[in-house]
């Protein structure tokens, strides 16, 4: 049983590292020839990442209302 935990947990280290390089090599191709903006590495990603799960909420499904 342990075996399954472990590999659902490689699995979201390596989805969670995938998401970052994902929005990385998005801002990285667009962002600095629009805006004049600095590149970032897969770690800055990480952290947009987060900033907005939290300003944004859960990327699940929330248990709320019909609307």
């Amino acid at each position: 049983m342990w075996f399954w935990g472990i590999r659902f947990l490689l699995f979201m280290a390596v989805a969670l590292v995938g998401f970052s390089v994902v929005v990385m090599l998005l801002w990285n191709a667009v962002l600095p020839a629009v805006l004049g903006v600095a590149e970032i590495t897969w770690l800055q990603a990480l952290g947009l990442l987060a900033l907005s799960r939290i300003f944004f909420g859960s990327w699940g499904r929330g248990g709320g209302g019909r609307w």
